[in-house]
């Protein structure tokens, strides 16, 4: 379904579509074609696309693919390979440039290509991030994350696809963390949690991430959940690295831990759930990495002001609410214009 999304997303949908991020998949007009045998076929279309619009010699061809073969064997072996798929790949001649020495897809052709929808969108993420366009940053996240459905080519091994496998894999790591941060900052703590359960699934060693799904459990008032995660973490790296959780997610959940059963409808006060004023998710972001900074070790102070009216105090209130869910002890005071000095 997701495929079919992707394929839907523009005016225009281009004739062909390819997919290579999880299952591998291709579509003509929007209707799924099989004929791309698993293996050797679709691992060949696959190497032509990802070096889209460079011309590839056939004899580097041969050798990466039969590197064991005789050269006269893996050229026969190429060409058998180009003829079927060539047979199987629909208006193949409109997208492949062959030459009695190389071979190129031809990059002018218009083609919905999962691998290139992800890597432009995380361009326009960090565009995004550059002029500090927040709603364009978003889409372009959410874009990211929902066209890679998977590793490149999950069931290849092959030596060339490897590397590139994990660029793709980190660059999707790096974008759902982002998109994590930027629903933090809007408080959209369900849309964040989830998220944060598939940064886990597509990599369950990165402690970094049970701390951040914790926090956000605790956030959305969900200490059970949040204690729950602590216990899985244990129960992963004892299993598959025989470590014991870092200090700082031991310390996370000590603090959980302390206040579970302590935290009552007098001592937090129940926060709005409307969104915060317009224009001041940067200053709610700056105040989390600030308690992130003083949880760290590091004490922070910082001063909020400016004219009536604006919100000062429902975004410090937002602040206190947040550090208390985490299982911080918080304290409020105020202070009263006075005649004179």
């Amino acid at each position: 379904h997701a495929f079919v999304r992707y394929l839907m997303q523009g005016v225009q949908v281009a004739r062909l579509a390819i997919r290579l991020l999880g299952e591998f998949g291709l579509a003509v007009d929007g209707a799924s074609i099989h004929a791309i045998q698993p293996g050797r076929q679709q691992e060949l279309l696959g190497y032509l696309l990802l070096h889209r619009g460079t011309s590839i010699s056939r004899r580097h061809l041969a050798f990466l693919f039969w590197p064991e073969s005789s050269e006269a064997q893996a050229h026969a072996n190429l060409r058998n390979l180009l003829h079927f798929l060539r047979r199987a790949l629909p208006g193949s001649d409109e997208y492949l440039h062959l030459e009695s020495r190389s071979i190129a897809w031809r990059s002018e052709q218009p083609l919905n290509f999962d691998v290139a929808t992800f890597e432009e969108a995380l361009a326009r993420a960090a565009a995004a991030q550059r002029t500090g366009d927040s709603a364009v940053l978003r889409h372009a996240l959410e874009h990211a994350v929902e066209v890679y459905q998977g590793d490149l080519f999950p069931g290849c091994y092959e030596e060339w696809l490897l590397s590139e496998r994990e660029r793709l894999r980190e660059h999707f790591t790096i974008a759902l963390d982002q998109l994590i941060s930027v629903l933090e900052q809007a408080r959209e703590y369900a849309a964040a949690i989830s998220c944060a359960q598939r940064l886990l699934r597509h990599d369950p060693l990165h402690e970094t991430s049970y701390r951040r799904l914790m926090t956000l459990h605790a956030a959305n008032g969900e200490r059970a959940a949040a204690l729950r995660t602590y216990h899985a973490c244990v129960t992963v790296l004892e299993r598959e690295l025989g470590v014991e959780p870092q200090a700082a997610t031991q310390a996370v959940y000590a603090r959980l831990l302390e206040s579970t059963g302590l935290m009552t409808e007098q001592t937090v006060a129940p926060v709005s759930t409307a969104p915060l004023m317009v224009g001041r998710q940067t200053e709610f972001s700056a105040l989390l990495d600030a308690w992130r900074a003083a949880t760290a070790g590091k004490p922070q102070a910082f001063i909020v002001y400016g004219e009536a009216g604006i919100g000062k105090s429902r975004l410090l209130e937002e602040l206190r609410h947040w550090a208390a869910q985490q299982g911080a002890t918080t304290l409020n005071t105020r202070s009263y214009a006075a005649e004179g000095a």
